[in-house]
């Protein structure tokens, strides 16, 4: 298993896209352990600062690959190695397209957005990746382990021939629901957080350009289509995420000269 670096208080781990898909689709070919695979961006880093059980959650899975230009560009002020950033709308449809393949064995299924979301998602893959079979569950259920409706989630993913679970519930609850439930997960060897994924490939969410992509700026043109959303995220938590991120360097040189 790959070794998780320390990124402040969240875990980070050098891989890139094509290690990571790599892996997946060693799992998803019959592997009895189940790999759990998370992302890393400013929020998430703002978020183990305040929230210990997402943290817990966070450091359970077995790889965070780093998903915002912030981590990247500063792993190095925190002496770590150089980062491979990609995000969930990018890599995933990647990794639809390995495993569009006639001898494919692995099957997909869809956890969490809203009913209709989910539903043209489940289209859009069924139509664009014939060999993919694909099922899903929205995510507006009661989330607590012990629930009527948590377990017949659990049933339903059971059920199916699904080898692959992508969770979209959203940072933190995504997280949280896996670690407290992978172990009630019987034929899947690969557990994917995708955070609003479902949303972009049904079509519904917005996503920027791709030169703003390409830059480092896909968080600033979901500012500016929707500054009431993400002005508290990005405005504020950036901010903070800096102010962390320099205070940890200016400590560590510090103590390095004395």
């Amino acid at each position: 298993m790959r070794p998780k670096l320390t990124f402040l208080k969240s875990p980070i781990t050098v891989i890139s896209q094509t290690e990571l898909i790599e892996e997946i689709q060693q799992q998803a070919q019959g592997k009895d352990s189940c790999l759990t695979i998370g992302y890393l961006n400013p929020h998430a880093v703002n978020l183990c600062y305040k929230d210990d059980e997402f943290t817990k959650a966070l450091w359970s899975f077995d790889i965070v690959h780093c998903d915002g230009v912030g981590v990247e560009r500063y792993a190095k002020m925190l002496g770590l190695p150089a980062l491979y950033r990609y995000t969930g709308p990018d890599w995933c449809v990647s990794l639809f397209e390995e495993l569009n393949t006639a001898d494919n064995k692995a099957a997909i299924y869809l956890l969490g957005d809203e009913k209709n979301v989910l539903s043209k998602a489940i289209r859009e893959i069924q139509r664009s990746y014939a060999y993919l079979t694909v099922e899903g569950h929205h995510g507006f259920f009661d989330h607590s382990p012990e629930s009527i409706e948590n377990q017949k989630v659990l049933e339903s993913i059971n059920d199916s021939t699904a080898t692959i679970l992508m969770v979209g519930m959203g940072m933190p609850v995504q997280e949280k629901w896996i670690m407290n439930n992978k172990d009630s997960l019987r034929n899947i060897n690969a557990v994917i957080c995708v955070g609003a994924f479902f949303g972009h490939i049904a079509g519904v969410n917005y996503r920027a350009p791709g030169w703003m992509r390409r830059l480092g700026f896909e968080w600033l043109g979901r500012f500016l289509h929707n500054p009431v959303k993400y002005g508290r995220r990005y405005l504020l938590g950036n901010s903070l995420f800096l102010y962390r991120v320099k205070k940890y360097a200016t400590k560590k040189a510090y103590n390095a000269e004395g």
